[in-house]
């Protein structure tokens, strides 16, 4: 886990949910940057995510 992971962590839950980070823990925000499992988010969560990408990473 790094400073980059939490970065992006907080951004995709910001993307699927404003306000939603406040709410997430450090491991959290983490394991949604790193993770590749998306089972909880729904279809346009995901959408949302994918068509963000770019800004999340940069």
């Amino acid at each position: 886990m790094t400073s980059v992971d939490l970065r992006h962590g907080v951004a995709m839950a910001e993307m699927i949910q404003p306000g939603s980070s406040r709410t997430l823990s450090f491991d959290a925000l983490c394991e949604l940057a790193t993770s590749d499992d998306f089972d909880w988010a729904t279809d346009e969560q995901k959408e949302t995510v994918i068509a963000n990408i770019g800004t999340i990473i940069a």
